[in-house]
């Protein structure tokens, strides 16, 4: 899976906005997943995208789902934006603990 450039651009605006800086966490890719990891032992935060295509009525159409990981567990969304508010929510919880 390739990261996107507007879900690069997110998650590193994400992660600005609570002062992280470039050396206090890692982006990696791991059989599908893609993990943010913060410099904290058990602090990731994954998601994985997948995208189907099928035919309808003689057309093909595109349908994307992602999978969120975090804290041992993972949950089905529909949209980018359910993922980026995810990691947000995830994210102020790592800074309430002190990252």
């Amino acid at each position: 899976m390739r990261l996107l450039a507007r879900e690069h651009r997110d998650l590193l605006s994400a992660l600005r906005q609570v002062g992280a800086g470039e050396g206090q966490f890692a982006f990696r890719k791991k059989s599908g997943w893609f993990n943010i990891d913060l410099k904290k032992p058990g602090t990731t935060f994954a998601f994985h995208r997948k995208k189907t295509t099928q035919l309808i009525d003689g057309q093909f159409e595109d349908s994307v789902k992602y999978r969120i990981r975090h804290d041992h567990k993972i949950r089905e969304v529909a949209k980018w934006t359910e993922v980026l508010s995810a990691f947000q929510i995830w994210l102020a919880r790592q800074v309430a603990r002190g990252i």
